[in-house]
Protein backbone atom coordinates (compact mmCIF):
# COMPACT_ATOMS: atom_id res chain seq x y z
CA UNK A 1 0.00 0.00 0.00
CA UNK A 2 1.65 3.34 -1.25
CA UNK A 3 1.72 6.23 1.48
CA UNK A 4 -0.70 9.51 0.67
CA UNK A 5 0.90 12.59 -0.40
CA UNK A 6 1.29 14.90 1.88
CA UNK A 7 -0.70 17.90 1.42
CA UNK A 8 0.65 20.59 -0.36
CA UNK A 9 0.08 24.83 -0.45
CA UNK A 10 1.84 27.57 -2.07
CA UNK A 11 2.86 30.77 0.31
CA UNK A 12 4.27 33.76 -1.15
CA UNK A 13 6.97 35.85 0.67
CA UNK A 14 5.22 39.53 1.30
CA UNK A 15 7.88 40.57 -1.55
CA UNK A 16 7.04 37.80 -3.64
CA UNK A 17 3.66 39.08 -3.98
CA UNK A 18 4.59 42.16 -4.53
CA UNK A 19 6.99 40.80 -7.37
CA UNK A 20 3.84 39.41 -8.86
CA UNK A 21 2.57 43.12 -8.98
CA UNK A 22 5.13 44.89 -10.18
CA UNK A 23 5.10 42.24 -13.20
CA UNK A 24 1.60 43.02 -14.07
CA UNK A 25 3.00 46.52 -14.81
CA UNK A 26 5.39 44.81 -17.81
CA UNK A 27 3.15 42.45 -19.27
CA UNK A 28 -0.09 41.37 -17.73
CA UNK A 29 0.67 37.60 -18.79
CA UNK A 30 3.86 37.50 -16.21
CA UNK A 31 2.20 36.64 -13.01
CA UNK A 32 -0.78 34.95 -14.52
CA UNK A 33 2.41 32.54 -15.56
CA UNK A 34 4.51 32.19 -12.61
CA UNK A 35 1.06 31.76 -10.37
CA UNK A 36 0.48 28.42 -13.18
CA UNK A 37 3.74 27.18 -12.68
CA UNK A 38 3.62 27.58 -8.87
CA UNK A 39 0.42 25.70 -8.72
CA UNK A 40 1.89 22.69 -11.15
CA UNK A 41 4.77 22.53 -8.73
CA UNK A 42 2.02 22.41 -5.49
CA UNK A 43 0.08 19.45 -7.64
CA UNK A 44 3.43 17.50 -7.72
CA UNK A 45 3.26 17.76 -11.81
CA UNK A 46 6.62 19.94 -12.23
CA UNK A 47 9.64 20.43 -10.19
CA UNK A 48 11.95 23.24 -10.07
CA UNK A 49 15.57 22.50 -10.86
CA UNK A 50 18.29 22.87 -7.15
CA UNK A 51 20.02 26.24 -6.55
CA UNK A 52 23.40 25.63 -5.32
CA UNK A 53 25.86 27.74 -2.21
CA UNK A 54 27.03 29.97 -4.98
CA UNK A 55 30.12 33.02 -3.37
CA UNK A 56 27.97 35.52 -5.31
CA UNK A 57 24.76 34.96 -4.20
CA UNK A 58 25.25 33.24 -0.45
CA UNK A 59 23.73 29.46 0.12
CA UNK A 60 20.20 29.20 -1.68
CA UNK A 61 21.00 25.05 -1.70
CA UNK A 62 17.77 24.75 -0.25
CA UNK A 63 16.32 26.63 -2.72
CA UNK A 64 14.52 25.53 -6.41
CA UNK A 65 14.50 27.31 -9.91
CA UNK A 66 11.80 27.46 -12.23
CA UNK A 67 12.48 29.25 -15.86
CA UNK A 68 9.24 31.18 -17.63
CA UNK A 69 8.71 34.13 -19.78
CA UNK A 70 6.46 35.00 -22.59
CA UNK A 71 9.09 33.37 -25.34
CA UNK A 72 10.62 30.04 -25.95
CA UNK A 73 13.56 32.40 -24.66
CA UNK A 74 12.61 32.14 -20.56
CA UNK A 75 13.46 35.32 -19.47
CA UNK A 76 12.42 35.21 -15.62
CA UNK A 77 12.88 33.03 -12.80
CA UNK A 78 10.84 32.03 -9.82
CA UNK A 79 12.57 30.86 -6.88
CA UNK A 80 11.20 28.92 -3.94
CA UNK A 81 11.72 26.31 -1.22
CA UNK A 82 10.10 23.82 0.17
CA UNK A 83 9.14 24.12 4.71
CA UNK A 84 7.03 21.23 6.52
CA UNK A 85 4.53 22.65 8.31
CA UNK A 86 3.27 19.65 10.28
CA UNK A 87 1.42 17.68 8.07
CA UNK A 88 1.07 20.08 5.31
CA UNK A 89 4.10 20.65 2.81
CA UNK A 90 4.39 24.59 2.38
CA UNK A 91 6.21 25.89 -1.22
CA UNK A 92 6.93 28.96 -0.05
CA UNK A 93 7.96 31.49 -3.22
CA UNK A 94 10.90 33.48 -2.19
CA UNK A 95 11.76 35.44 -5.66
CA UNK A 96 9.69 36.15 -8.76
CA UNK A 97 12.17 38.50 -11.08
CA UNK A 98 14.07 38.29 -14.31
CA UNK A 99 17.10 36.37 -14.40
CA UNK A 100 19.25 39.29 -15.88
CA UNK A 101 22.71 39.20 -13.93
CA UNK A 102 21.57 36.72 -11.36
CA UNK A 103 18.58 39.27 -9.95
CA UNK A 104 16.14 36.86 -8.56
CA UNK A 105 18.98 34.98 -6.97
CA UNK A 106 20.08 38.38 -5.33
CA UNK A 107 16.63 39.60 -4.56
CA UNK A 108 16.16 35.67 -2.67
CA UNK A 109 19.39 35.60 -0.68
CA UNK A 110 18.43 39.20 0.39
CA UNK A 111 15.07 38.09 1.71
CA UNK A 112 16.41 34.87 2.99
CA UNK A 113 19.04 36.85 4.29
CA UNK A 114 21.85 35.10 3.12
CA UNK A 115 23.13 37.52 0.59
CA UNK A 116 27.41 38.02 1.29
CA UNK A 117 28.28 41.52 2.33
CA UNK A 118 30.75 41.55 -0.41
CA UNK A 119 28.06 41.30 -3.31
CA UNK A 120 25.66 43.76 -1.64
CA UNK A 121 26.83 46.28 -3.84
CA UNK A 122 26.48 44.49 -7.48
CA UNK A 123 22.45 44.18 -5.84
CA UNK A 124 22.19 47.65 -5.59
CA UNK A 125 23.28 47.99 -8.97
CA UNK A 126 21.82 45.41 -10.42
CA UNK A 127 18.87 46.90 -8.58
CA UNK A 128 19.20 50.45 -10.38
CA UNK A 129 19.59 49.13 -13.46
CA UNK A 130 16.62 47.29 -13.21
CA UNK A 131 14.41 50.09 -12.36
CA UNK A 132 15.49 52.25 -14.87
CA UNK A 133 15.07 49.53 -17.28
CA UNK A 134 11.21 49.46 -16.57
CA UNK A 135 11.01 53.22 -16.09
CA UNK A 136 12.51 53.68 -20.16
CA UNK A 137 10.30 51.03 -20.85
CA UNK A 138 7.08 52.62 -19.32
CA UNK A 139 7.88 55.86 -21.08
CA UNK A 140 7.78 53.95 -24.07
CA UNK A 141 4.71 52.34 -23.64
CA UNK A 142 2.97 55.86 -23.33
Amino acid sequence: MTKPKPKRRAQYLPAAAADLTRLKADDDRLPIRAVALVDLVVDGKIDGVELQLLASYGDLSDCRKIYFGLTSEPTHRIVYRELADGTTQVIEVVAVEQRDEGYVYLLAAQRLARLPTETKPKLNRVHQDVIQRRSDAGRRRH
